[in-house]
């Protein structure tokens, strides 16, 4: 039954830890540019186009963050093996910098904007530019933290047993 746990909890670190990293990198490759583009014609669809984003992928994301996270923690309990800190760590990490920095900083002031801007209230194309651009890079961390995350993950080698 441990053994059954431990590789159930290993499953879950490795598809949490993939499906966060696949939608970090579809995010920044795929909506990212689309941002950009949009607000070439207007900073409103430029903040729809964001706020549709956010709204399908944030907790989606916080949800997959705090399933490898807890999973990557059970593995480190039930093994005795530290080395499952290192993943646990960065498994969070994303999602602490989001709800630390990104969220007060970036998102909160986006989502503000497109609620102005669905009042009628124009928003101002530099700053959305600004704040896009700042979102753009945070993200990419994100997507690469998430990465590193993932290649940690592997080169534990979780299911050499399996083989």
């Amino acid at each position: 039954m441990k053994e059954d746990s431990i590789v159930i909890a290993k499953v879950l670190t490795a598809g949490s830890i993939a499906s966060f990293t696949v939608i970090c990198w579809k995010i920044y490759f795929l909506d990212v540019p689309k941002f950009f583009e949009d607000l070439k014609e207007s900073s409103a669809k430029s903040l729809k186009s964001f706020s549709e984003m956010f709204k399908v992928n944030s907790v989606v994301q916080t949800a997959l963050s705090a399933i490898g996270t807890m999973s990557s923690l059970y593995l480190n309990y039930k093994t005795k093996d530290k080395r499952w800190l290192i993943v646990t760590s960065l498994i969070s990490l994303p999602t602490t910098f989001t709800i630390a920095w990104l969220r007060p900083q970036v998102n909160l002031k986006l989502l503000a904007l497109k609620e102005n801007s669905d009042k009628g209230e124009v928003a101002d194309t530099e700053q959305v530019e600004t704040l896009l651009t700042k979102w753009k890079y945070a993200h990419l961390s994100r997507a690469v933290v998430s990465t590193v995350a993932l290649a940690i993950f592997y080169s534990l080698k979780p299911f050499k047993h399996c083989l």
